[in-house]
Protein backbone atom coordinates (compact mmCIF):
# COMPACT_ATOMS: atom_id res chain seq x y z
CA UNK A 1 0.00 0.00 0.00
CA UNK A 2 2.86 2.18 1.32
CA UNK A 3 4.28 2.01 -2.86
CA UNK A 4 0.79 2.82 -4.21
CA UNK A 5 0.51 5.59 -1.87
CA UNK A 6 3.76 7.08 -2.43
CA UNK A 7 3.44 7.05 -5.84
CA UNK A 8 0.28 9.14 -5.51
CA UNK A 9 1.67 11.32 -3.14
CA UNK A 10 4.58 12.18 -5.80
CA UNK A 11 2.24 12.94 -8.25
CA UNK A 12 0.16 15.08 -6.32
CA UNK A 13 3.07 16.79 -4.91
CA UNK A 14 3.90 18.16 -8.86
CA UNK A 15 0.00 19.33 -8.44
CA UNK A 16 0.32 20.92 -5.68
CA UNK A 17 3.89 22.53 -6.62
CA UNK A 18 3.07 23.93 -10.34
CA UNK A 19 -0.21 25.54 -8.48
CA UNK A 20 1.45 27.19 -6.10
CA UNK A 21 3.92 28.97 -9.09
CA UNK A 22 1.13 30.05 -10.83
CA UNK A 23 0.69 27.88 -13.48
CA UNK A 24 -1.66 26.04 -14.86
CA UNK A 25 -2.78 22.82 -13.12
CA UNK A 26 -6.09 20.24 -14.07
CA UNK A 27 -5.18 18.75 -11.30
CA UNK A 28 -5.93 21.66 -8.25
CA UNK A 29 -8.20 23.31 -10.28
CA UNK A 30 -10.83 20.06 -11.04
CA UNK A 31 -12.60 19.08 -7.69
CA UNK A 32 -13.20 15.21 -8.30
CA UNK A 33 -8.96 15.30 -9.17
CA UNK A 34 -8.22 11.31 -8.87
CA UNK A 35 -5.20 12.85 -7.21
CA UNK A 36 -6.17 15.91 -5.28
CA UNK A 37 -9.26 14.64 -4.31
CA UNK A 38 -7.36 12.46 -1.66
CA UNK A 39 -5.74 15.38 0.26
CA UNK A 40 -6.09 16.02 3.46
CA UNK A 41 -5.83 19.66 3.67
CA UNK A 42 -6.33 19.79 7.82
CA UNK A 43 -3.20 18.35 8.13
CA UNK A 44 0.13 20.38 7.53
CA UNK A 45 2.36 18.61 4.65
CA UNK A 46 5.23 19.70 6.93
CA UNK A 47 4.02 17.97 9.78
CA UNK A 48 3.02 14.77 7.88
CA UNK A 49 2.90 14.82 4.33
CA UNK A 50 2.33 11.36 3.49
CA UNK A 51 -1.13 11.72 6.10
CA UNK A 52 -1.38 15.41 4.40
CA UNK A 53 -1.09 13.72 0.76
CA UNK A 54 -3.43 10.74 1.20
CA UNK A 55 -5.60 11.30 4.15
CA UNK A 56 -8.54 11.60 2.61
CA UNK A 57 -8.25 8.70 0.90
CA UNK A 58 -7.34 6.01 4.11
CA UNK A 59 -10.27 7.77 6.14
CA UNK A 60 -12.87 6.59 3.22
CA UNK A 61 -10.67 3.36 2.58
CA UNK A 62 -10.61 1.84 6.24
CA UNK A 63 -9.32 -1.82 6.67
CA UNK A 64 -11.86 -3.96 5.98
CA UNK A 65 -12.40 -7.09 9.60
CA UNK A 66 -11.46 -9.43 7.33
CA UNK A 67 -8.11 -8.02 6.39
CA UNK A 68 -4.77 -7.27 7.89
CA UNK A 69 -3.83 -4.53 5.02
CA UNK A 70 -5.71 -2.73 2.62
CA UNK A 71 -4.45 -0.54 -0.67
CA UNK A 72 -5.43 0.21 -3.85
CA UNK A 73 -3.85 -2.90 -5.08
CA UNK A 74 -6.45 -4.88 -3.19
CA UNK A 75 -9.17 -2.56 -4.73
CA UNK A 76 -7.40 -3.38 -8.44
CA UNK A 77 -7.52 -7.46 -7.47
CA UNK A 78 -10.90 -7.56 -6.05
CA UNK A 79 -12.14 -5.98 -9.46
CA UNK A 80 -10.36 -8.51 -11.27
CA UNK A 81 -11.56 -11.10 -9.09
CA UNK A 82 -14.76 -10.22 -10.12
CA UNK A 83 -14.61 -9.61 -13.24
CA UNK A 84 -13.15 -13.01 -14.06
CA UNK A 85 -16.02 -14.78 -11.59
CA UNK A 86 -18.52 -13.10 -13.95
CA UNK A 87 -16.61 -14.66 -17.20
CA UNK A 88 -16.32 -18.02 -15.66
CA UNK A 89 -20.07 -18.44 -14.59
CA UNK A 90 -21.84 -16.49 -17.71
CA UNK A 91 -19.26 -19.30 -19.67
CA UNK A 92 -20.63 -22.30 -17.77
CA UNK A 93 -24.66 -21.09 -18.15
CA UNK A 94 -24.11 -20.70 -21.98
CA UNK A 95 -25.74 -23.79 -23.80
CA UNK A 96 -24.93 -22.37 -26.96
CA UNK A 97 -21.34 -22.00 -27.06
CA UNK A 98 -19.72 -23.88 -29.69
CA UNK A 99 -18.16 -27.19 -28.56
CA UNK A 100 -14.21 -26.45 -28.13
CA UNK A 101 -14.60 -22.94 -28.46
CA UNK A 102 -12.58 -21.30 -25.68
CA UNK A 103 -16.20 -20.12 -24.20
CA UNK A 104 -17.42 -23.68 -23.79
CA UNK A 105 -13.97 -25.32 -22.46
CA UNK A 106 -13.50 -22.34 -19.85
CA UNK A 107 -17.53 -22.99 -19.07
CA UNK A 108 -16.72 -26.86 -18.54
CA UNK A 109 -13.89 -26.20 -16.31
CA UNK A 110 -15.37 -24.03 -14.32
CA UNK A 111 -18.51 -26.09 -14.19
CA UNK A 112 -16.08 -29.43 -12.98
CA UNK A 113 -14.44 -27.27 -10.41
CA UNK A 114 -17.06 -25.80 -8.62
CA UNK A 115 -19.19 -29.92 -8.97
CA UNK A 116 -18.12 -30.53 -5.29
CA UNK A 117 -20.41 -33.69 -5.27
CA UNK A 118 -18.63 -35.08 -8.51
CA UNK A 119 -15.29 -34.34 -7.47
CA UNK A 120 -15.98 -36.14 -4.09
CA UNK A 121 -17.74 -39.04 -5.83
CA UNK A 122 -14.62 -39.36 -7.98
CA UNK A 123 -12.04 -39.79 -4.93
CA UNK A 124 -8.97 -40.79 -6.17
CA UNK A 125 -9.57 -41.91 -9.29
CA UNK A 126 -8.52 -38.81 -11.36
CA UNK A 127 -5.15 -39.83 -9.77
CA UNK A 128 -5.19 -43.32 -10.66
CA UNK A 129 -2.41 -42.79 -13.70
CA UNK A 130 0.37 -41.05 -11.64
CA UNK A 131 -0.13 -42.93 -8.89
CA UNK A 132 0.13 -46.20 -11.19
CA UNK A 133 3.16 -44.23 -12.62
CA UNK A 134 4.73 -44.12 -8.90
CA UNK A 135 4.44 -47.72 -8.70
CA UNK A 136 5.73 -48.69 -11.18
CA UNK A 137 9.22 -47.01 -10.33
CA UNK A 138 12.23 -49.71 -10.60
CA UNK A 139 15.45 -47.67 -10.30
CA UNK A 140 16.98 -44.54 -10.16
CA UNK A 141 16.32 -43.63 -13.95
CA UNK A 142 12.51 -44.64 -12.86
CA UNK A 143 12.30 -41.65 -10.68
CA UNK A 144 13.87 -38.93 -12.38
CA UNK A 145 11.55 -39.90 -15.41
CA UNK A 146 8.64 -39.54 -12.83
CA UNK A 147 10.31 -36.41 -11.40
CA UNK A 148 10.48 -34.81 -15.16
CA UNK A 149 6.39 -36.00 -15.23
CA UNK A 150 5.64 -33.88 -12.64
CA UNK A 151 7.48 -31.34 -13.42
CA UNK A 152 6.09 -30.80 -17.06
CA UNK A 153 2.31 -30.82 -15.42
CA UNK A 154 3.19 -28.55 -12.81
CA UNK A 155 4.74 -29.77 -9.67
CA UNK A 156 8.31 -29.15 -8.59
CA UNK A 157 9.49 -32.98 -6.33
CA UNK A 158 13.08 -32.68 -5.58
CA UNK A 159 13.85 -29.17 -7.36
CA UNK A 160 12.65 -26.00 -8.72
CA UNK A 161 12.49 -25.16 -13.03
CA UNK A 162 11.41 -22.16 -14.04
CA UNK A 163 11.86 -20.26 -17.37
CA UNK A 164 12.41 -16.67 -17.45
CA UNK A 165 15.16 -14.02 -18.22
CA UNK A 166 18.85 -14.48 -17.88
CA UNK A 167 19.38 -11.87 -14.83
CA UNK A 168 22.74 -10.70 -16.99
CA UNK A 169 20.74 -10.26 -19.93
CA UNK A 170 17.49 -9.40 -20.20
CA UNK A 171 16.90 -9.87 -23.96
CA UNK A 172 17.47 -14.01 -22.91
CA UNK A 173 15.01 -16.51 -22.14
CA UNK A 174 16.37 -19.26 -19.88
CA UNK A 175 15.83 -22.46 -17.83
CA UNK A 176 16.45 -22.21 -13.93
CA UNK A 177 17.20 -24.36 -11.58
CA UNK A 178 16.86 -23.46 -8.02
CA UNK A 179 16.88 -25.40 -4.57
CA UNK A 180 13.29 -27.13 -3.84
CA UNK A 181 11.52 -30.79 -2.41
CA UNK A 182 11.11 -29.09 0.81
CA UNK A 183 6.86 -29.41 2.19
CA UNK A 184 7.47 -26.79 4.94
CA UNK A 185 7.88 -23.52 3.87
CA UNK A 186 12.05 -23.54 4.10
CA UNK A 187 15.13 -25.01 5.42
CA UNK A 188 14.99 -23.41 9.17
CA UNK A 189 11.67 -25.09 9.83
CA UNK A 190 13.56 -28.31 9.57
CA UNK A 191 16.34 -27.12 12.48
CA UNK A 192 14.90 -24.60 14.54
CA UNK A 193 14.16 -25.56 18.18
CA UNK A 194 11.86 -23.18 19.17
CA UNK A 195 8.19 -24.48 20.63
CA UNK A 196 6.70 -23.21 17.73
CA UNK A 197 8.22 -24.64 15.05
CA UNK A 198 9.03 -27.67 16.61
CA UNK A 199 5.33 -28.18 16.76
CA UNK A 200 5.06 -27.30 12.90
CA UNK A 201 7.11 -30.00 12.50
CA UNK A 202 4.86 -32.14 14.51
CA UNK A 203 2.06 -31.26 12.80
CA UNK A 204 3.60 -31.93 10.01
CA UNK A 205 4.58 -35.23 10.30
CA UNK A 206 0.88 -35.76 11.36
CA UNK A 207 -0.74 -34.36 8.22
CA UNK A 208 1.63 -36.47 6.18
CA UNK A 209 0.04 -39.44 8.26
CA UNK A 210 -3.44 -38.47 7.38
CA UNK A 211 -2.59 -37.99 3.63
CA UNK A 212 -1.08 -41.40 3.34
CA UNK A 213 -4.20 -43.27 5.04
CA UNK A 214 -6.05 -41.22 2.59
CA UNK A 215 -3.97 -43.01 -0.46
CA UNK A 216 -5.25 -46.54 1.05
CA UNK A 217 -2.16 -46.57 3.95
CA UNK A 218 -3.42 -48.56 6.91
CA UNK A 219 -1.82 -47.21 10.04
CA UNK A 220 1.57 -48.78 10.03
CA UNK A 221 2.29 -47.82 6.80
CA UNK A 222 0.87 -44.13 7.23
CA UNK A 223 3.31 -43.94 9.79
CA UNK A 224 6.75 -45.28 8.33
CA UNK A 225 5.95 -43.62 5.14
CA UNK A 226 5.61 -40.44 6.65
CA UNK A 227 8.98 -40.48 8.93
CA UNK A 228 10.38 -41.36 5.41
CA UNK A 229 9.25 -38.62 3.52
CA UNK A 230 10.62 -36.24 6.90
CA UNK A 231 14.23 -38.10 6.69
CA UNK A 232 14.37 -37.14 3.09
CA UNK A 233 13.58 -33.58 3.19
CA UNK A 234 15.27 -33.11 6.28
CA UNK A 235 18.12 -34.39 4.20
CA UNK A 236 17.45 -32.11 1.43
CA UNK A 237 17.23 -28.88 3.90
CA UNK A 238 20.31 -29.80 5.24
CA UNK A 239 21.63 -28.76 1.92
CA UNK A 240 19.49 -25.63 0.85
CA UNK A 241 20.21 -22.11 1.29
CA UNK A 242 18.92 -20.29 4.14
CA UNK A 243 16.70 -17.13 3.21
CA UNK A 244 19.04 -14.58 3.69
CA UNK A 245 21.51 -16.48 1.64
CA UNK A 246 18.79 -16.37 -1.08
CA UNK A 247 19.27 -12.65 -0.97
CA UNK A 248 22.55 -12.09 -2.81
CA UNK A 249 21.28 -12.44 -7.00
CA UNK A 250 24.92 -12.77 -7.61
CA UNK A 251 25.46 -15.63 -5.00
CA UNK A 252 22.37 -17.24 -6.50
CA UNK A 253 23.69 -17.08 -10.36
CA UNK A 254 25.85 -19.88 -11.91
CA UNK A 255 25.46 -20.19 -15.59
CA UNK A 256 26.34 -23.14 -17.26
CA UNK A 257 25.99 -25.59 -20.37
CA UNK A 258 24.08 -28.60 -19.80
CA UNK A 259 26.97 -30.94 -21.08
CA UNK A 260 29.06 -29.27 -17.96
CA UNK A 261 26.06 -29.84 -15.73
CA UNK A 262 24.82 -34.08 -16.72
CA UNK A 263 28.47 -34.36 -16.03
CA UNK A 264 28.43 -33.24 -12.82
CA UNK A 265 25.17 -34.68 -11.89
CA UNK A 266 25.56 -38.16 -13.30
CA UNK A 267 22.35 -40.01 -11.45
CA UNK A 268 20.34 -36.25 -11.78
CA UNK A 269 21.31 -36.88 -16.08
CA UNK A 270 20.28 -33.22 -16.90
CA UNK A 271 20.40 -33.84 -20.43
CA UNK A 272 18.11 -37.05 -20.74
CA UNK A 273 15.76 -34.79 -17.69
CA UNK A 274 14.94 -31.86 -20.22
CA UNK A 275 13.99 -34.30 -23.53
CA UNK A 276 11.81 -35.65 -20.97
CA UNK A 277 10.42 -32.36 -20.30
CA UNK A 278 10.54 -31.24 -23.79
CA UNK A 279 13.12 -28.58 -23.58
CA UNK A 280 15.59 -31.11 -25.47
CA UNK A 281 17.22 -28.07 -27.77
CA UNK A 282 17.83 -26.00 -24.49
CA UNK A 283 21.80 -26.14 -24.38
CA UNK A 284 22.51 -23.78 -21.20
CA UNK A 285 20.51 -23.39 -17.62
CA UNK A 286 21.04 -20.93 -14.89
CA UNK A 287 21.78 -22.78 -11.73
CA UNK A 288 20.84 -20.89 -8.44
CA UNK A 289 22.65 -23.31 -6.07
CA UNK A 290 24.80 -25.71 -6.94
CA UNK A 291 25.75 -27.26 -3.80
CA UNK A 292 22.06 -28.59 -3.44
CA UNK A 293 22.05 -30.27 -6.73
CA UNK A 294 25.43 -31.72 -6.16
CA UNK A 295 23.95 -33.41 -2.93
CA UNK A 296 20.52 -34.15 -4.37
CA UNK A 297 22.52 -35.79 -7.09
CA UNK A 298 24.00 -38.13 -4.31
CA UNK A 299 20.91 -38.63 -2.60
CA UNK A 300 19.53 -40.69 -5.74
CA UNK A 301 22.31 -42.92 -4.86
CA UNK A 302 21.62 -43.46 -1.04
CA UNK A 303 18.71 -43.27 -0.87
CA UNK A 304 16.19 -46.37 -1.36
CA UNK A 305 13.73 -46.32 -4.20
CA UNK A 306 11.19 -47.09 -2.06
CA UNK A 307 11.66 -43.88 0.39
CA UNK A 308 11.80 -42.19 -3.20
CA UNK A 309 8.77 -44.01 -4.18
Amino acid sequence: MKRTLLFILSLTTGAVFFSSCGKKSTASNTQDDFLVQWIDSSVSPGTDFFKFATGNWMKNNPIPDAERRWGIANLVRDEIYTKLKDINEQAAADQQAPSGSNRQRIGAFWASGMDSTAIESLGLSPLKDELNRIDAIKSIDDVMKIIAVQQRIGGSPLFSAAIYQDEMNSEIVTLHLYQGGLGLPDRDYYFNTDSRTANIRKEYITHLEKMFKLLGDHDEAATANAAAVMKLETSLAKVSRKLEDLRDPYANYHKQSVASATTQWPKFNLREFLVQIKLDKVDTVIVGQPEFFQAADKSLSTVSISDWK
